[in-house]
């Protein structure tokens, strides 16, 4: 009877020391832009918290689309910030890509 106590004991001992969790998630994990991807939310959403942590540090955040319309020669640059401005469905590079201003502007129309 007491061996069997001592076995069941050691045994609950072990599996709640080896089903530990360990963790440990901070305030910078659950707020980057991979986390957020992972845990369900849209590429878009991670793009945007990077974006506003980015500004929120000094830091520059250039996005994967930003970067390929940086490496385009300028005549298509031209072309594609033309047919942005034309087509209204078209996502331009404005998209919380602005200084913050207090006073309004024509901008803000």
């Amino acid at each position: 009877m007491k061996n069997k106590l001592l076995l069941i004991l050691s045994m609950a001992v072990v599996l709640t020391l080896g089903l530990q969790a360990n963790a440990e998630l901070t305030t910078a994990d659950t707020s980057s832009g991979d986390y957020l991807i992972n845990t369900g939310y849209s590429a878009v959403t991670g793009e945007m918290v990077e974006r506003c942590k980015g500004y929120a540090n000094g830091v520059p955040y250039v996005t994967e689309a930003e970067q390929n319309l940086l490496e385009k020669t300028p005549w298509e640059r031209f072309l594609i910030k033309l047919h942005s401005y034309i087509d209204p469905g078209m996502d331009g590079d404005t998209f919380l890509n602005h200084d913050v201003r207090i006073s309004p502007s024509v901008n803000d129309l």
